[in-house]
């Protein structure tokens, strides 16, 4: 039976969630599509945080992390594609500054419709270079006037999209939202680390083990049901 490692604790799952929550567009109500030109850098960091360090196969603790999150939209790409459509790059990179380290690097390539945000397969989308991903839901856009129901959204860790369930109302810095869960179950997914020292899975001995890498979370949206913001 293969042995499951966890390799990114909850603290910095959440903490790399909430830093592509906030690559997502922030729209005016006038607007009725989203710009192909679109740039937006975004910026978290964590202090005293614990990551695994695929690197070296360790545990770290007491790390400054940071994340930065790239947004750009290519025009050139939108002009030549199929219908009303946007395509946006997106780079996430996560850092460990106290050791100048590089936990993880993610880049996608996403084209949705500028009204309805729905995703398409064309225009080169990918996901870490890979281009046999079939991308569904809803990506980095929300459409416009929102509905109290419930929303496939795509997470580009497990590679498909998931249920964002309507889960009421609530007030956000004066506004009356609309609160979306979406719950991801543990699923596999890539990892560049196939096998670890059976020490760190509490196994006698020097042998490697195979492992998996899984990824599993909950998020939470709230978003401006007049424009579709986050």
């Amino acid at each position: 039976m293969r042995s499951v490692v966890g390799v990114v604790l909850v603290g910095l799952g959440v903490f790399a969630l909430a830093a592509a929550a906030l690559t997502r567009f922030y729209i005016a109500p006038q607007m009725v599509a989203a710009p192909t030109d679109y740039y937006k850098v975004s910026r978290l960091q964590a202090t005293n945080a614990s990551y695994f360090d695929l690197s070296s196969l360790q545990q770290r603790t007491g790390a400054t992390i940071n994340v930065t999150s790239t947004v750009r939209g290519d025009i050139k790409a939108a002009d030549s594609a199929p219908g009303n459509t946007a395509v946006w790059d997106t780079t996430t990179v996560i850092q460990d500054l106290s050791r100048n380290y590089n936990v993880n690097i993610t880049q996608q390539r996403l084209a949705f419709d500028r009204r309805t945000a729905g995703l398409k397969r064309c225009c080169g989308s990918h996901v870490d270079n890979d281009r046999n991903v079939g991308m569904s839901g809803l990506g980095l856009f929300w459409p416009l006037q929102m509905e109290r129901k419930d929303y496939q959204v795509w997470d580009g860790s497990t590679r498909r999209a998931h249920t964002a369930k309507f889960s009421g109302t609530e007030t956000v810095s004066g506004i009356e939202a609309y609160k979306f869960v979406m719950t991801v179950p543990a699923t596999k997914v890539p990892t560049t680390t196939n096998e670890v020292p059976a020490s760190m899975l509490g196994r006698p001995g020097s042998a490697q083990v195979p492992v998996d890498r899984m990824h599993q979370a909950t998020v939470t949206y709230w978003i401006d049901p007049r424009s579709g913001s986050p």
